[in-house]
């Protein structure tokens, strides 16, 4: 092996030595977010989580010359105990924009600029983790995206569903 990328992959290794958790699956909306992690180190999530929304609320504080937090309640989580679940969890994740009609089409789910989608369609830039969910489907990404197109709702079903939640 050559020594230049032995060193690399020495150095990568060690950087991801520091990681306390992996993102699998995100999305930024307007006024929430949705991650899937999986924790690497004990109390990773809760570190991850808390750090994160500590540095947004100071930005946001500063730029916009305030005080106090940003984002309430604290975050919510749950544990995933199925691949099923994990697959599913991250198809909710990646088709939230469209569901809440930020997105007009189906289509426009593997364009949208704040979700981890790109990462499973093209170059891997963020270092998404992608084999849990990818090897559902033998690591083969149009398979994914064929998943998410397929089974996300069609308009018709959205509005449906809008009326419904008013009602709750």
């Amino acid at each position: 092996m050559d020594k230049n990328l032995r060193d690399a992959k020495l150095n990568e290794i060690h950087f991801r030595s520091t990681f306390i958790v992996d993102i699998v699956a995100f999305i930024l909306m307007p006024n929430h977010y949705h991650f899937l992690l999986k924790q690497l180190k004990q109390n990773g999530i809760i570190s991850f989580m808390s750090n994160s929304i500590n540095s947004i609320t100071r930005f946001y504080n500063v730029k916009n010359e305030r005080k106090g937090p940003v984002f309430l309640p604290q975050f919510r989580f749950k544990r995933i105990l199925s691949i099923e679940q994990l697959v599913y969890t991250s198809k909710y994740i990646h088709t939230n924009a469209y569901t809440a009609n930020i997105i007009n089409t189906k289509e426009e789910i593997i364009k949208y600029p704040y979700s981890s989608m790109s990462c499973y369609i093209a170059q891997n830039i963020l270092q998404i983790n992608l084999k849990p969910v990818l090897s559902y489907f033998n690591h083969n990404t149009n398979k994914y995206i064929d998943f998410i197109q397929k089974n996300t709702q069609n308009n018709t079903e959205r509005e449906i569903n809008s009326h419904i939640n008013q009602w709750s």
